[in-house]
């Protein structure tokens, strides 16, 4: 028996390359977010050390040593950005895959079998009546005695279990009720099979979407809770501890506070145009709105165009 799987990916495949050729924003984003994994990997083997520390040099400006300048301790603030890079991204990704994955396992068993839907549901119905970063914070605490970076990556990853469970399992009942599912079921073949073979790979363009939405919140939050104490401990950089550490020093060294915090917002930029941008691209209601949006400015610009020419003549 086959599955609708590969015509649907195959379409999903032309359609996020049709976009990359004419969408300039998911193409210069896309570009922008490429680039800051790569530095982040590898810009620690060329910078300075982001420990080392110099007294004699505390919060120098720009300089052909340090081209950011350094921080209270002397260390330079850009290889402490790059750095600070690496570790945040990092522990995104680990928040970003554990919650996916078992958000993602949570949607399928309740959006597939109705019985467990409600007590699944139902819980994190109850998880997400809380604010966000209150739950975060309350789980930090609550994990560990003492703040640190297990307990900031366990508490962050309950937070964002129930937003891609609710997706996922919306996405489920959907295509619960397809033909090549009902036909499986029919045929006999059991229920984990159809999950696996026919339901989770047509779920995997919008655990995709889903993933970008959560890594960048997951950097939000990091950065929230390392501002806060809540995170990886000193002298390990983030980039939410560097602004921690740089708020009293605004005025003396202001680049010590708006290098982490460009960082931060270029990053979750990045995230967030590509994902919309998936998102536009397997919804077919706002791929709709996209492409009416996109009819009425070339209709707008065709109009100013032949007012031009004819005022010209």
């Amino acid at each position: 028996m086959t599955s609708q799987v590969e015509p649907y990916m195959g379409r999903i495949g032309r359609l996020i390359a049709g976009q990359w050729r004419r969408d300039r924003a998911l193409l210069v984003w896309g570009a922008i977010l490429i680039a800051i994994v790569v530095v982040s990997l590898i810009g620690p083997f060329f910078l300075q050390s982001p420990t080392s520390q110099s007294p004699a040099d505390r919060l120098y400006g720009p300089s052909g040593q340090n081209l950011l300048g350094t921080d209270q301790f002397g260390r330079d603030i850009l290889s402490r950005v790059v750095s600070a890079g690496r570790v945040s991204l990092g522990v995104g990704a680990i928040i970003t895959v554990c919650a996916v994955g078992v958000g993602t396992m949570l949607g399928l068993i309740a959006g597939y079998y109705r019985a467990s839907s409600v007590v699944i549901m139902r819980i994190m119905d109850a998880m997400m009546s809380f604010p966000a970063i209150v739950l975060a914070i309350t789980l930090v605490i609550a994990l560990s005695s003492q703040a640190g970076a297990l307990a900031l990556v366990i508490a962050l990853i309950i937070v964002f279990v129930p937003y891609v469970a609710r997706v996922v399992r919306s996405r489920t009942l959907s295509l619960a009720e397809r033909g090549f599912v009902t036909a499986a079921r029919g045929s006999g073949v059991r229920g984990w099979k159809i999950i696996v073979i026919h339901i989770l790979p047509n779920l995997l363009p919008t655990i995709m979407v889903q993933a970008t939405f959560v890594y960048a919140q997951a950097l939000l939050s990091d950065a929230a809770l390392s501002f806060l104490g809540l995170g990886v401990p000193p002298p390990t950089p983030t980039w939410g501890n560097m602004i921690a550490d740089a708020r009293n020093y605004i005025e003396s060294a202001p680049l010590f506070i708006i290098s982490p915090g460009v960082a931060i917002v270029v990053a979750v930029m990045a995230f967030n145009v590509v994902g919309d941008s998936l998102r536009t691209l397997i919804d077919p209601r706002a791929r709709s709105v996209a492409d009416l949006r996109a009819a009425q400015r070339r209709h707008k610009i065709a109009g100013h165009q032949a007012y031009v020419a004819s005022e010209s003549r």
